[in-house]
């Protein structure tokens, strides 16, 4: 065996030997973002690709990284401290592209590998000791490997034969042409491909619709609400409306309203579509999460049952059928029931079509002497692509009334709801990415979509909108770093904290 064919063998059993095992361990930190084989079929696929795709990474980094150099410089120590590098190269990467992808749910190649060279490593392993860990842990791994490969130069040195055969090369061709195949074909949650990019765009033929299947927990914990009366609650939602579609001349009754509540006059949106909005608003979270959810309800909801509310919700209907289905509700009362209430009506038209409809409701309710001592909200889901701004009206059982300018969102209004009306001493932490509505200290906020977001920085006057892995910015000094916090934010009900 010529110095060309012993020092490739050597790095054969070097990369595929030690380096293919340390990578898919390494990679088992992938499962930490909470996207898991739910079915036999979804873990056949996911065990072919992993190790499919792991060895085919180790298969390129050898033949196109570790075989040049070798062939042209067949020198022993070349070829052991090149494939050192290599495998320490490869695996370090695939260590951060982990850390990244079950932290954020992103690959590092993407987009946020550019703020972690602007910011540094320490983001991603969040602070600088957790860096220098890492650093001292790659440098102790570099010496084991470098020990071990030794014993196998001497070994093979000794035996003057081949270790590795190439039975490795078909078994990686094996897995990945069986995992593409069973993905391709058959009814595997398109959310394992994330993991591997290789799949992620590659054409399937028609499976079942699957929801997302990371984990969802939400609340984290028990919301400690500690209030022994449950009041009733009404909550009128149009699922689109803004600050501009409040007038006496175009809606005099929401105008009437207006001014005998606490108006809150700088109150954001945070979805980029209708849908996003009413899921936001309801469950206090990005609109990010709402292919999670699967059956979990609403905090506000769980609440609610616990507490033996009368659940009575209208919306699913047209407006008018909305309005028929209250009326119905109204009549069918016997004016006795001590169990309260909580009235959810949601109107889909604009708001000049339904003003009337809303001063109905709060009218009616007055009339049958159930509106004393609730707790009335009136705002919108959505603010549509022309405003930032929705109206927000809330009249708590003192019926205070004035003007609030701080700045607030869609993310805070169930939750105060919940801590004013039933004392929920833990809802802002285990519950919501909201604050309290009456909190001034408010810098940046995230706007939500399917795919992407957007963050409103108010201190800096931008707009850092991130989409199909690019970044753009409204003005030229953007606090990218703010991207961290907003990814925090999108993943931090997917796994316990």
């Amino acid at each position: 065996m010529n110095r060309r064919k012993f020092v490739l063998s050597w790095g054969r059993k070097l990369f595929f030997g030690l380096s293919w095992p340390l990578t898919s361990m390494l990679a088992l930190i992938y499962l930490r973002a909470f996207i898991l084989p739910e079915s036999t079929l979804d873990m056949i696929y996911f065990v072919l690709t992993f190790f499919g795709y792991f060895g085919l990474v180790n298969a390129i980094v050898y033949f196109f990284g570790y075989c040049p150099i070798v062939l042209l410089m067949p020198s022993y120590y070349i070829s052991r401290i090149w494939s050192l590098i290599l495998i320490m190269a490869l695996n370090l990467f695939i260590l951060l592209d982990a850390l990244s992808f079950s932290s954020y749910h992103f690959h590092i190649y993407s987009f946020i590998s550019k703020i972690f060279l602007e910011e540094g490593w320490s983001y991603l392993f969040g602070s600088q000791a957790g860096l220098i860990i890492t650093c001292v842990g790659f440098a102790i791994l570099a010496v084991l490997i470098w020990l071990r490969g030794e014993m196998i130069w001497r070994s093979m040195q000794g035996r003057f034969s081949n270790p590795v055969k190439n039975f490795y090369l078909a078994l990686i061709v094996i897995s990945l042409l069986g995992g593409k195949l069973i993905y391709h074909y058959g009814d595997v949650h398109p959310k394992l491909s994330e993991i591997f990019p290789l799949d992620q765009n590659f054409a399937r033929k028609e499976v079942t619709v699957h929801n997302d299947n990371r984990k969802f927990f939400y609340p984290t914990d028990a919301l400690a609400c500690q209030g022994k009366y449950s009041p009733n609650i009404i909550f009128i939602t149009l699922k689109e409306w803004n600050n501009s579609q409040v007038s006496p001349e175009t809606t005099p009754i929401l105008a009437h309203m207006n001014k005998h509540a606490m108006s809150f006059t700088s109150h954001h949106n945070v979805a980029m579509d209708a849908d996003g909005g009413m899921f936001s608003l309801m469950y206090s979270i990005p609109a990010s999460y709402l292919s999670a959810v699967r059956d979990t309800q609403p905090a506000i909801m769980q609440e609610l049952q616990n507490r033996k509310y009368e659940i009575v919700k209208f919306g699913n209907n047209d407006d008018e059928g909305t309005m028929q289905e209250f009326r119905n509700w109204i009549a069918n009362r016997s004016g006795e029931e001590i169990q309260p209430y909580f009235l959810n009506i949601t109107f889909k038209s604009h708001a000049f079509d339904v003003d009337k409809q809303v001063g109905e409701v709060i009218l009616t309710l007055e009339k049958e002497k159930i509106l004393s001592g609730a707790h009335v909200i009136i705002t919108g889901a959505y603010s549509g692509t022309d405003s930032d701004l929705i109206p927000l009206l809330y009249a708590g059982p003192d019926r205070r009334a004035g003007e609030m300018t701080n700045t607030t969102s869609v993310y805070d209004v169930v939750p105060t709801l919940m801590q004013k009306a039933w004392n929920c001493k833990k809802v802002f932490k285990v519950a919501t990415v909201g604050h309290p509505l009456e909190q001034q200290d408010r810098d940046w906020l995230l706007v939500t979509g399917k795919n992407d977001f957007k963050i409103v920085d108010f201190m800096n006057k931008n707009t850092t909108s991130v989409q199909n892995g690019s970044i753009s910015d409204t003005s030229s000094n953007p606090r990218h770093e703010l991207i961290f916090s907003a990814l925090k934010m999108m993943t931090s009900f997917s796994k316990s904290r």
